[in-house]
């Protein structure tokens, strides 16, 4: 039997994980992962150096000792003098290297961790820090933030090669104080489970202060400013109540679909914005984003001025081009290979008959409001490019990561964990379609009552102020 030595690094970890996780502007719902070492007792009775990591398939905010897998150092290590390794053996490879077979299967970021010297390590996906790292001169801004204390990553899938050239890069400045990632997340560091935590907070405060203290100077109209007064609070919600039952039909032509309407002020002050035309094309901010969203929303041509009548035949025009649009990139990219480094090529398995509107749902919109946030601060964000994005899960099954991997049996309580509790919490998927007045999530429903009770409870636990329409398809 083994013997966890050190039971407070593991319960220390936890609550680490847990504040981080409770404040979604430094970690989004599922993104992220946290880590300590410790010496513990393995079967043998003999000492062994073990890396605790959060495992695939669980949230931060929510973690238990039994969500972070233990791996023996000195296993994982020997990994930094290889120079390429492809997913699928990396993958196979730390499956020998458990200190507990039951634990959670390893996330594909796990060596970002085991590769670093430090005893606690914090890797997030802070909006602060990623207002720099999805902007177009995110670098030069970042530098002017943190200074000598940085180091840049530019954008790579996560995997072996991002860990490996992390690691280097730190042995190459071992005073830096910070990693951020290209298009992807922050990583920070510390001696004890508190410096960490202190450190990772510091990093995300002076990151927002810059980046406040820049939009200050900036002096110019958010988005362009507005090409359209936003309806007043009551009108809104009233004229989305109207044409609710058309969105639904339109949206549930391969499957039945619930609604949820969203009206908050960042919300408005985007979809009823000079550039929203342009910025909804640009696509998502970073790779992390498309495990919850589709590359683009759908904007829907009206404005107030316009009638409810008009509003409807918009809504039929731009879901019938948006499907369009959709299948000819799925077409495009289909081809690609999803990992270089391995030694037979890999494709995306695509389900084409399950449908184009199949995405997690409850952070589906909080994604476009982080998106929204990220343009907000640097006010020159760019999209990846469409092949990253097919790679990262743009094409809307799920992440690009679970599909490399989607052939490898269940471990435990993780990779079939994960995919049965995204299946629990994410039975309700949604994309977004933005009118001058609002947004719209929508929902795929495994019978319409037992999705509203899903609903209902992801709101709970991750909206406030959301509506969810319940009615009746309207079939075209």
């Amino acid at each position: 039997m083994t013997h966890i030595s050190s039971p407070t690094t593991l319960a220390q970890l936890v609550a680490r994980s847990r504040k981080l996780g409770a404040d979604r502007s430094v970690c989004n719902w599922g993104g992220g992962n946290t880590s300590a070492k410790s010496l513990e007792i393995d079967f043998r009775g003999s000492p062994v150096r073990v890396l605790w990591v959060k495992g695939s398939g669980s949230d931060l905010a929510s973690v238990t000792e039994a969500s972070f897998t233990g791996l023996s150092l000195d296993d994982v290590m020997p990994l930094l003098q290889r120079e390429r390794m492809s997913d699928t053996d990396m993958v196979n490879y730390l499956a020998h290297c458990f200190y507990e077979p039951s634990r959670p299967r390893p996330s594909i970021e796990t060596l970002l961790h085991g590769f670093l010297p430090f005893p606690h390590i914090d890797h997030t996906h802070a909006d602060a820090t990623n207002y720099f790292a999805c902007a177009k001169d995110g670098e030069a801004a970042a530098r002017d933030c943190f200074g000598d204390a940085l180091i840049w990553i530019p954008y790579r899938r996560p995997g072996f090669a991002l860990a490996r050239e992390v690691a280097l890069a730190l042995q190459a400045k071992p005073d830096a104080r910070l990693v951020i990632l290209a298009k992807h997340g922050l990583i920070t560091w510390g001696e004890t489970d508190e410096t960490c935590y202190a450190s990772t907070m510091a990093t995300v405060t002076q990151a927002h202060a810059f980046v406040e203290s820049r939009i200050a100077r900036a002096g110019r109209m958010l988005f362009g400013g507005f090409r359209c007064d936003p309806l007043a609070a009551e009108e809104r919600r009233t004229l989305a109540a109207q044409v609710a039952p058309v969105l639904r039909g339109l949206v549930s032509a391969e499957k039945r679909q619930i609604l949820r309407f969203e009206d908050t002020e960042d919300v408005l002050a985007f979809a009823s914005s000079q550039d929203a035309p342009r910025l909804t094309q640009i696509g998502a901010a970073c790779p992390d984003h498309l495990v919850h969203t589709k590359p683009w929303p759908l904007l829907v041509d009206w404005t107030p001025k316009q009638d409810e009548t008009i509003l409807e035949e918009s809504l039929r025009t731009g879901v019938a081009a948006y499907v369009e649009k959709y299948q000819r990139y799925l077409e495009a990219n289909a081809p690609q290979d999803l990992d270089p480094d391995a030694t037979t090529p890999v494709h995306r398995r695509h389900a084409w008959g399950r449908g184009v509107w199949r995405l997690h749902f409850a952070l589906g919109c909080r994604e476009l409001r982080r998106g929204i946030l990220a343009v907000r601060a640097i006010q020159t964000q760019t999209g990846c490019a469409r092949t990253r994005v097919f790679a990262a899960g743009g094409a809307g099954h799920g992440s690009g990561r679970r599909h490399r991997f989607g052939h490898l049996p269940a471990r435990g309580s993780g990779w079939g964990a994960h995919r049965r509790h995204r299946y629990r919490l994410g039975g309700c998927r949604a994309t977004g379609v933005l009118s001058q007045h609002a947004r719209w999530g929508r929902t795929s429903d495994r019978g319409e009552d037992g999705c509203h009770q899903r609903s209902e409870r992801v709101f709970r636990l991750y909206t406030s102020g959301s509506r969810l329409w319940r009615c009746r398809r309207v079939r075209q």
